[in-house]
């Protein structure tokens, strides 16, 4: 059984390694196979935790929108602060969607005027004078220059006449 353990370990992160399988699948996989392991080696229950998903591309860190609730204003601007997860790649564009339709993205700007580092801030400013008044979800995306995204931000719009 052990040897069977092993060899599903290497197999998985050899897939991994080559960019067949996600990281996060293999490295759980790895995971409940060693806790199988052990359970079966010292007789105990074993409790296992998965890893959350991996995120190859840049995070949104901090997310607002301004005025929320709108209070009648004709204008809002959504800013977001984002940081890639690695550290060595540039961000290269952020995106905003509104709920998750992903057909209606719009580009976010870079508040320096360009996208030039691994920490970025961009902002965006959204006529909303033609909506409903009710709640909205918003999504902002960032994404490196090989073209991952990384964790997302979310926020809600509050419109209000």
């Amino acid at each position: 059984m052990r040897n069977l353990l092993i060899w599903l370990g290497k197999l998985a992160l050899g897939g991994a390694r080559k960019g067949l399988l996600p990281r996060g699948l293999c490295l759980t996989m790895v995971g409940l196979a060693a806790c199988v392991h052990r359970a079966r080696a010292e007789e105990i229950m074993p409790t296992c935790y998965a890893p959350m998903p991996e995120f190859y591309g840049p995070s949104v860190v901090q997310c607002s929108v301004s005025p929320n609730p709108t209070a009648g204003a004709k204008t809002v601007r959504f800013s977001a602060i984002l940081r890639d997860t690695d550290g060595n790649t540039l961000i290269d564009r952020a995106e905003l969607s509104r709920g998750e339709i992903t057909d209606t993205l719009l580009l976010m700007k870079p508040s320096d005027g360009a996208f030039d580092s691994d920490s970025e801030e961009v902002f965006l400013d959204l006529d909303v004078s033609g909506w409903t008044a009710g709640a909205y979800t918003f999504y902002i995306w960032a994404y490196d220059a090989g073209g991952f995204a990384g964790q997302a931000g979310w926020l809600s719009l509050e419109v209000s006449r």
